[in-house]
């Protein structure tokens, strides 16, 4: 039900070309072996965009959005007038979830990062980031099946937890230097990211 309504399966209609919709095991067809590959993230696909697009449902309170890559095309006419040639106004479903669950997703995403993640909690807890890693054994083409040795390592995070204006998604794939997990692969680019955020923001105050 859930993945059906945070978008998985379906195109995000990004304006992008190439987009793929993934790969969801129909309920008619999945095995008990399916479910409890599907617990831990095998056997469905998703896109990078999906993810995001279902990850800022969680941080706006239950909102499905549109992405876009631009808000806007505009141009300033010869007297300096600002003209706007075209809008990309997004599509949003309301409701996916309620905004009392995206509020308890959250404050579990603000725990991970503080309680139990490498991540620590870094920058000090005045910041309340939410956020959580993951790690992905890659699909081998040849052998038809999962890499025993290639990997993606990612997270993602959103800021601030009570009400989030930044979500983040930050994906390394095949990583080497003998680490392949996503926090130890990820989290340092993460606070690094972050720091530069928090520096930016904090100067337009």
């Amino acid at each position: 039900e859930y993945i059906d309504k945070f978008g998985f399966g379906k195109l995000t209609k990004i304006d992008l070309p190439g987009e793929s919709e993934g790969i969801i095991k129909s309920v008619s067809d999945m095995s008990e072996m399916d479910l409890a590959t599907i617990s831990f993230g095998q056997t469905n696909t998703v896109s990078s965009i999906q993810l995001m697009k279902a990850f800022n449902a969680i941080a706006n309170g239950g909102k499905l959005i549109q992405p876009h890559i631009m808000k806007e095309i505009t141009h300033y006419a010869e007297n300096g007038t600002k003209v706007v040639d075209e809008q990309f106004k997004p599509t949003i479903e309301e409701g996916i979830v309620s905004e009392q669950t995206t509020a308890v997703l959250r404050d579990y995403l603000e725990r991970t990062i503080n309680q139990g993640q490498p991540i620590g909690a870094f920058m000090g807890k005045e910041r309340r980031v939410g956020g959580k890693t993951g790690t992905a054994q890659k699909v081998d083409p040849v052998l038809g099946g999962y890499s025993s040795d290639k990997y993606i390592a990612s997270v993602v995070a959103l800021y601030p937890v009570e009400n989030p204006q930044v979500t983040i998604f930050i994906k390394v794939e095949d990583p080497s230097a003998g680490q392949y997990y996503g926090g130890p692969v990820t989290t340092p680019l993460l606070k690094s990211l972050l720091g530069e955020m928090f520096t930016y923001m904090d100067s337009q105050v």
